[in-house]
Formats: C-alpha cells, structure tokens, sequence
C-alpha cells in the first residue's frame, strides 16, 4: 500500500466528482473537508491509502478537467497524461521532485509556477511545447534537461530560476532560449 496527503481544488462540483472518484478507488476512508482542502482519514492518520493510484489520478482528470490534486515531495505523474495543465502544480512549495511520462507533450502555462521546492524534473523526448511561466519562481531549480524535441518554450518561462543552467543540444530550442534570455546553458 502507499499513503497520500491529497488536498483538492476546483469548483464545488468538481470537488464532488473527484471525491467519488477517489471512493471507487478506496473505498474505506473518511474525508473531512477544511478550508478548501480534504484530508483523507485512514485508521486515524491524515493520509489516503490508495492501492492503485495511478488509475484514480486517470479517472480524477476525466472526471474534473479544470480542478487538480496537490501533493508533496516526490511525485510521478501517471503514463496516459499528455498535457500538464495551466498552473496544475503552481504555488506547490512542498513539490521537490517530479517524472513526467513519455505520453505527455505538452507543458502548459504555469504548470509549475512559484513551486519553490521544485529541485528536480524530467522533461521526457515526447515534449514538443513548454508553455509560458512554466517554470517561474521555481527557486531551487538548478538544471534542466530539455530534450531536442521541443520546439517552443513560452516567455519568461524560467523567470526568477536564478540558480538554473539549461541542458540541452547545441542548436536547440532550448539553446536559442537560453541565450535571449541569459541563463546559462550546457551542451550535451
């Protein structure tokens, strides 16, 4: 088994529909809502049990397109997702880590911003767009892989990522990106 902390966001409907969702999944805890986030109750400790948590993130996403989960830590987004949405994990500051699957490809506008815990992320072969603010005010970002794949990265994407070095192939994408806007760069 694997435990979750999963707070929820959205409209009250697509809380609703997520909630169900997660009772299909586990059908043995107990939700308490506060302030806008739900802790789920398993024998006492604030965590969902989830035994297949990959599917419920599935179903969640169908069920409630404009809402999303927030996690904590070191997290892996289930195979299937093609699309990172608009600010889908902005202003996470507990995110540290995150693998992305080879079926997404895109990486929408905010996806990760202000996540200022971010330390880690893949970007897989499959990304073609980084969309705008994907990455701004994600601090503790220090290097980026981005593969030859992408062929646009939106503006001010990294903003305010001091510390970063972007990798990637000369020639790319992401070398022309990083010259204009002055963040070092390495070449694989």
């Amino acid at each position: 088994m694997v435990f979750y902390t999963i707070g929820l966001e959205g409209t009250d409907e697509d809380i609703q529909n997520m909630v169900a969702v997660i009772s299909e999944v586990d059908e043995n805890f107990e939700g308490d809502e506060t302030d806008n986030e739900y802790d789920f109750m398993e024998d006492g400790n604030e965590e969902l049990v989830i035994d297949d948590f990959e599917q419920m993130a599935i179903n969640m996403a169908k069920a409630a397109p404009s809402a999303f989960f927030t996690m904590s830590g070191d997290e892996s987004i289930p195979d299937g997702i093609t699309k990172i949405d608009e600010y889908a994990f902005g202003k996470h500051k507990e995110l540290k880590s995150i693998t992305l699957p080879e079926s997404v490809k895109q990486i929408g506008e905010g996806s990760f911003y202000l996540c200022a815990g971010l330390e880690k992320i893949n970007i897989p072969e499959s990304v073609t767009k980084i969309g705008r603010e994907a990455f701004a005010g994600c601090i503790n970002l220090k290097t980026i892989e981005i593969p030859s794949t992408v062929e646009k990265i939106g503006e001010v994407a990294f903003y305010d990522c001091k510390q970063l070095t972007i990798i990637g192939e000369s020639g790319s994408c992401a070398e022309e990106y990083s010259q204009k806007n002055g963040i070092p760069f390495k070449s694989k």
